[in-house]
């Protein structure tokens, strides 16, 4: 076990010396988008990598590590889980896109978020709230609760239709629904809005772990 443990550490290591990503004025931190990266003034990120912070966050807490190794990941994890926050916060139809860009004309300035920039689409993903979830799972801090109660109102505005909820073609556009759901919607999405506002001990994560799919499963070694 050991043996898997140290691999997975040095794979973070490597992750974010490699695809983590700062802007010159340090306002603004990514897990980099495949060609996204070469340009701090131009940063671009894929919402299914904003699950990333949450798989931080757990190894974080598993592991056993330096105290300034501990320390640096923390920072790194809340300043992702904000950069993957930040699109439905900032979008005409508060949700999320597909791929986000962050800009700037003058590379010494902080980078903003370009709604006009990035694949507009929005599937009801769940990367972003499941990080916004297990950040709160593992801090308390209250801030990701309302990250999240920002998040799901947007979802609840502009994707609810008659008979449930849609995915959007153009995030800049309310009224771009499709008639069409991702089951991962119903499977994860909405069960992380569930578990970041029902009481912490609801799913005790030191007895269970959520598969990629957000099923619980229970561990074992734990029971």
């Amino acid at each position: 076990m050991e043996e898997y443990s140290t691999d997975w550490e040095l794979a973070m290591d490597e992750m974010f010396e490699q695809l983590v990503k700062m802007d010159n004025s340090g306002a603004v931190t990514v897990v980099a988008a495949p060609g996204g990266f070469s340009d701090p003034s131009n940063l671009e990120m894929e919402h299914l990598a904003c699950f990333a912070p949450g798989m931080v966050i757990l190894g974080q807490r598993e592991l056993e590590m330096a105290k300034a190794k501990e320390i640096q990941w923390m920072k790194q994890a809340e300043a992702i889980t904000q950069a993957c926050f930040l699109p439905y916060y900032l979008s005409a139809t508060g949700v999320g896109r597909e791929r986000f860009v962050f800009r700037s004309a003058d590379p010494s300035a902080p980078v903003e978020f370009d709604p006009n920039r990035g694949d507009r689409r929005y599937l009801l993903r769940p990367e972003a709230i499941e990080s916004v979830y297990l950040m709160w799972y593992f801090t308390g801090e209250t801030k990701y609760r309302e990250w999240g109660a920002t998040m799901w109102k947007g979802i609840r505005s502009s994707c609810r239709g008659k008979f449930g909820y849609a995915i959007l073609r153009d995030t800049n556009d309310p009224e771009s629904q499709e008639d069409a759901t991702e089951s991962f919607f119903m499977a994860e999405t909405l069960k992380y809005f569930y578990l970041l506002f029902s009481e912490r001990e609801t799913l005790d994560l030191s007895k269970w772990v959520l598969n990629t799919e957000a099923h619980p499963l229970i561990r074992r070694d734990r029971v």
